[in-house]
Order: structure tokens, then C-alpha cells, then sequence
């Protein structure tokens, strides 16, 4: 996973990054959203394999809320579907295909 320096452009690996090679601006708060997010992701999947579909639901939808990526929105799909909230449905959906 790599993060885009705000200040000048240049992508950097988020491992371990707190500061841009190029122009020395911090990134430990990128870093830690980007680590939040796949947190919330994590336990998202877990909440899903142990049919835990409120929080897996709560976990999808906190993550995307960090980071718009399609692993986030599937997972909130598929605890969505699973709860059977057909307006969460539709709108996982949407965000499956903007993700």
C-alpha cells in the first residue's frame, strides 16, 4: 500500500512511512489512517466468517469511511445482504462500482 505525499505527489511505501523522501512532509497521519482502515477491514472479515453481521456491517462501513476500496464495500455487501436491509443492498452496491 503506498500514500501519495499531499505536498509534492511522489508515492511512498505507508510501511513504516512518517515523512516523504522528497520534500520531508509528514505522513504519520496518512499512515494511520490507512492502517485504521485496514484494521477495520480485518475485523470486518473476521465478523463475517463468524456470522457477526451487525458488527461486520459496522466494521465495512467504518473502514470505507477511512478508505473507498471495493474489499470494504464487498464485505458491507455481503453483511448487508446477510442482515437482509435491502436500502444497505443497493447502497454497497453503488459503492462496489465506484470502488
Amino acid at each position: 500500500m503506498s500514500i501519495l505525499c499531499p505536498a509534492c505527489g511522489k508515492s511512498t511505501d505507508a510501511g513504516g512511512a512518517t515523512s516523504c523522501a522528497r520534500c520531508g512532509c509528514d505522513l504519520s497521519v496518512l499512515a494511520a489512517i490507512l492502517e485504521a482502515a485496514e484494521w477495520h477491514l480485518q475485523t470486518a472479515a473476521h465478523s463475517i466468517r463468524d456470522s457477526e453481521w451487525a458488527l461486520a456491517h459496522e466494521h465495512a462501513e467504518r473502514s470505507w469511511e477511512l478508505r473507498q476500496t471495493r474489499s470494504a464495500a464487498m464485505l458491507g455487501f455481503l453483511a448487508a445482504l446477510a442482515q437482509g436491509e435491502a436500502g444497505w443492498v443497493e447502497r454497497w452496491q453503488k459503492r462496489v462500482r465506484l470502488a
